[in-house]
């Protein structure tokens, strides 16, 4: 499990995404833990990831201001909304749709051709707006922080070179998370109280050591190699979650 939570951590820091990706997975499969406990769980820790992975891209100016006052209020709302619906749904069906929406996020990534490396002016704000709520929705509905989704609606309608996009999008899933986990605790007691929170420390710490090393690497990378890698990680991940769910 410490392997698995410093790739966790890893992928964050290169991709501002990943994360929840990785995390509920391994919560699941690794763990054994319940599958709705796993997603509140899944919120936890990327949580408290991208807190610590948010410092060094404040401290280096790498965060779009610009780009995060557009997209995080309306997902902010919009993720409490759909954490409480949620709650009530089956677990199989909020699944399936994280892996879903992975593989979709993961088919536009590998369709986008090369990437620049700086971040353009032209800022598509009313289209932030909106898909910032609609990603707001699904990071609450299935419990994760949403990078998967966020990130490439950053560079998409933002123009943001991959490090920007994955810089704000921590930040924008810390602020997610912590309303997704408020509002599965207040509708969701009962799962919420299972919550092993001593194992998701633990990953959680053990995961951020990654996510540092993550930053770093990511400077040394280039934009579109990043961005290909972030979507082949999609659609391995999202092929195996509906497999098993189906099958």
């Amino acid at each position: 499990m410490v392997v698995v939570a410093l790739i966790i951590g890893l992928a964050m820091g290169l991709f501002g995404s990943g994360g929840a990706i990785l995390t509920l997975p391994s919560l699941i499969y690794f763990l054994g833990i319940e599958d709705k406990v796993a997603i509140i769980g899944s919120l936890v820790v990327v949580g408290f990831i991208s807190a610590v992975t948010a410092i060094p891209h404040l401290f280096s100016k790498t965060t779009n201001f610009s780009a995060l006052v557009y997209f995080a209020p309306s997902g902010i709302a919009m993720s409490f909304l759909g954490a409480k619906i949620g709650s009530f749904t089956s677990s199989e069906i909020q699944i399936s749709v994280f892996a879903l929406l992975a593989f979709l996020a993961a088919i536009k990534l590998l369709m986008q051709p090369n990437l620049p490396s700086t971040n353009s002016s032209e800022v598509k704000k009313l289209s932030l707006v909106i898909t910032g709520g609609i990603v707001g929705f699904f990071t609450g509905f299935i419990g994760v922080g949403g990078g998967f989704l966020i990130v490439p609606s950053l560079i998409l309608l933002a123009n943001l070179s991959i490090r920007a996009a994955a810089a704000t999008s921590v930040v924008i899933i810390l602020l997610q998370s912590i309303v997704g986990t408020a509002a599965y605790a207040l509708y969701s007691p009962d799962y919420f109280d299972q919550l092993p929170w001593k194992t998701l420390m633990v990953i959680g710490v053990i995961a951020s050591v990654g996510s540092l090393s993550g930053v770093v690497l990511s400077r040394y990378l280039s934009q579109t190699l990043l961005s290909r890698i972030l979507g082949v990680l999609l659609i391995l991940v999202s092929t195996t979650l509906l497999y098993t769910k189906l099958f």
